[in-house]
């Protein structure tokens, strides 16, 4: 087995394991948020200032990694940095407040909420939603894809947060999910209606 480390979610908790050895190594707690879906971005060291820092600034604190240097890491080497104390882990993640579900329940729709997170020290210190449009994003390397409620869908550089592409997909269709291919960095997209579409980056 390459890599025997998994980070999975429950409802208000996230938790990293060891599957080769059955072992659970830690939880990350996130009360108070019930969270739909998570997209692992990279490691980088653990500092104390970023775990005691504001939102906003721990939202800067992504702007000082490079996350393709993390994300070109040996597997072996990623996957021990996993259970360390004074590793942390960033994620994008896709999560509501108690009252904001409630709401949707009642309202009848679901809103996906993307949002910057970095699972440290046992927490989950939350970001800001980062577009309320988004319906489904996908990462790879240093680059992070999003698709949104209009049909809309886009590129960014998830160093800086500088959007580098955007473009309209489907007229008057929701972005149902982004998949990025990281070997041939084709991109699909598609929409609630099976329509897909498949962009071909160009390499540099």
């Amino acid at each position: 087995m390459k890599n025997p480390y998994l980070l999975h979610k429950h409802n208000t908790f996230f938790a990293s394991s060891d599957i080769s050895k059955r072992t659970l190594l830690s939880t990350f707690a996130a009360p108070g948020n019930i969270v739909f879906q998570i997209l692992p971005l990279g490691l980088c060291s653990l500092q104390e200032d970023v775990v005691h820092s504001s939102v906003d600034d721990i939202e800067r604190r992504l702007q000082e990694i490079t996350v393709s240097e993390m994300s070109e890491k040996d597997d072996g080497e990623s996957s021990l940095m996993l259970s360390g104390k004074d590793i942390a882990v960033w994620i994008m993640v896709s999560s509501a407040s108690v009252a904001e579900y409630q709401h949707d329940l009642q309202a009848k729709e679901h809103n996906a909420r993307w949002r910057l997170a970095l699972l440290a020290n046992n927490k989950v210190l939350m970001g800001n939603i980062f577009d309320p449009r988004a319906t489904s994003v996908d990462a790879c390397g240093n680059h992070g894809f999003a698709g949104t409620h209009g049909g809309f869908f886009y590129m960014w550089e998830l160093s800086s947060g500088r959007k580098l592409t955007s473009t309209q997909c489907f007229n008057c269709a929701r972005v149902s999910c982004v998949a990025v291919d990281a070997k041939s960095s084709v991109v699909a997209v598609a929409d609630d209606g099976c329509q897909l579409l498949l962009y071909a980056q160009k390499r540099v």
